[in-house]
């Protein structure tokens, strides 16, 4: 897609405001910025003090072990080669 000049948006990050949990919010914004096939990110929030939350989730890498925890959830037919 990239070498076409296209791109992937990534939305709806924080389960279109259901994540009530500031701990889902930040899981699921880290996990998509973890994915080489997203280019960029909306986001919407509610408060001044969900775009510091997001600020900081963006800027955090997820640790190894959680990035392969939903990786595998992400493609359960190759948890095998995932390691």
């Amino acid at each position: 897609m990239h070498v076409n000049g296209h791109g992937i948006i990534g939305a709806k990050l924080i389960g279109n405001g259901k994540f009530t949990n500031a701990a889902d919010r930040e899981k699921s914004i880290r996990f998509a910025m973890a994915q080489p096939e997203i280019h960029a990110v909306t986001i919407g929030c509610k408060s001044p003090a969900e775009i510091d939350e997001a600020s900081t989730s963006l800027t955090t890498p997820l640790p190894s072990e959680e990035l392969l925890f939903l990786l595998r959830l992400r493609f359960p037919s190759e948890a095998h080669v995932i390691v």
